[in-house]
C-alpha cells in the first residue's frame, strides 16, 4: 500500500500559531493505520505534518513548531482566514 500525502517535505503551509496566521515548511510527514484494541474491529487512520519555521533573526535556523492535523493547514491565508 501506497499513503498519498496532500502535503509533501518543503511545502508552504498556513496555518494558526499563537493565535496568529502564519507560514510554515512541511519537514516530515507521519502516517498510522491501526485496529482497536477494544473491539478489534474498528479501524482509525491518522496523518500528521510537523512543520517548521525559519527564524528571521537567524537565517537558516528553523524552530519545529509542532505537529498538525490536515485539517489545521491551508496551502494559502485566504483560506486560512476562511476558515475562522
Amino acid at each position: 500500500m501506497v499513503k498519498e500525502f496532500k502535503y509533501k517535505p518543503g511545502d508552504l503551509v498556513w496555518f494558526m500559531y499563537e493565535n496568529k496566521p502564519i507560514c510554515g515548511q512541511i519537514s516530515k510527514c507521519w502516517y498510522k493505520k491501526s485496529i482497536s484494541c477494544v473491539d478489534y474491529e474498528s479501524i482509525s487512520e491518522t496523518e500528521r505534518y510537523y512543520v517548521s519555521l525559519t527564524l528571521k533573526s537567524v537565517p537558516c535556523v528553523t524552530k519545529e513548531v509542532g505537529d498538525y492535523g490536515i485539517e489545521d493547514l491551508f496551502p494559502d491565508k485566504e483560506k486560512l482566514l476562511k476558515s475562522l
